[in-house]
């Protein structure tokens, strides 16, 4: 019997908003890797729509500054159940290697549009491999969940408008 394939990670584990959250720096490979086909249709995951030309402006805006800059986690929904392995020598510490089957990546919460955007970079083999970004992966029960997630993400991301005055 064929096993499932699985991704090893090193990761800090918390809990938070009650969900058990894992973070991680991944290299850019690694994303177009896992979560590339979620950046290249029409519509993603939850319903969201993928808008290609904003895509487009951030590979843009990032080939014009010759890099790449630091950004926000990339937020991904995933299904649980997965293994943590606590690091042996700091058992308490949070850090340890996370084991993720790959069906358990549910949706991209937040970052489709970077993802989109690295896409459509021709960047050499070597940069994708040596770039990192942090990936915040929060556990969900299942498509709905991750769809509630990214709703919440959504409107805790939104900029607020100060209130008119009347």
């Amino acid at each position: 019997m064929i096993s499932e394939p699985t991704f090893e990670f090193l990761a800090i584990r918390l809990r938070k908003g009650g969900r058990q959250q894992f973070i991680a720096n991944w290299s850019l490979k690694t994303i177009l890797t896992c979560l590339g086909h979620m950046a290249q249709d029409s519509t993603h995951g939850c319903g969201l729509r993928i808008n290609h030309s904003r895509a487009r402006k951030l590979a843009n805006n990032w080939l014009a500054e010759s890099g790449i800059p630091f950004t926000s986690p990339l937020v991904l929904a995933i299904e649980s159940p997965n293994t943590f392995r606590p690091l042996s020598k700091f058992p308490d510490s949070g850090f340890g290697i996370v084991s993720l089957p790959f069906s358990a990546l549910i949706d991209v919460a937040d970052g489709i549009h970077r993802i989109a955007a690295i896409r459509q970079m021709d960047l050499s083999p070597k940069i994708l491999v040596e770039s990192e970004w942090p990936v915040e992966l929060i556990e969900c029960k299942g498509g709905d969940d991750a769809a509630k997630l990214t709703s919440q993400l959504r409107r805790d991301l939104r900029p607020r408008r100060p209130p008119t005055k009347s």
